[in-house]
């Protein structure tokens, strides 16, 4: 039986337990994208695609948040404030027009080293 879904999964923080006080690192989230691999073949990735090649001419490009938000390359180009927008708005109506779910697990750092005390080194456990 071929799959039905497919499941994108990306982490916000890391497992380092060290810096668990430190309100920055304190916390760690997993979240996934569940959507049906026919609807990412057919709909979500040709429309991704032509997003990317039509704001940065290539599109082999990853959309990192942290490297679009600070205009690293390859987006150097969000610096022109029309072809941001235009980014902006045709990815976010993209997202408005697919069908996905979202799910997310956080991990309070902190809570976790108070309750575990056995298990303490490494957070996913």
């Amino acid at each position: 039986m071929e799959p039905v879904f497919r499941l994108f999964i990306d982490e916000v923080g890391h497992a380092s337990m060290k810096a668990a006080e430190h309100p920055n690192e304190r916390y760690l989230s997993l979240t996934g994208v569940i959507m049906r691999i026919q609807h990412e073949a057919e709909f979500l990735t040709p429309q991704l695609d032509t997003i990317k090649e039509k704001i940065f001419g290539n599109v082999e490009v990853v959309l990192h948040r942290t490297e679009i938000v600070y205009r690293r390359n390859p987006f150097q180009c969000l610096e022109d404030e029309q072809l941001r927008a235009q980014f902006d708005e045709e990815l976010l109506a993209l997202l408005e027009s697919s069908s996905y779910r979202v799910i997310t697990v956080v991990i309070d750092k902190l809570e976790h080293k108070r309750r575990y005390l056995k298990w303490q080194a490494y957070p996913y456990h």
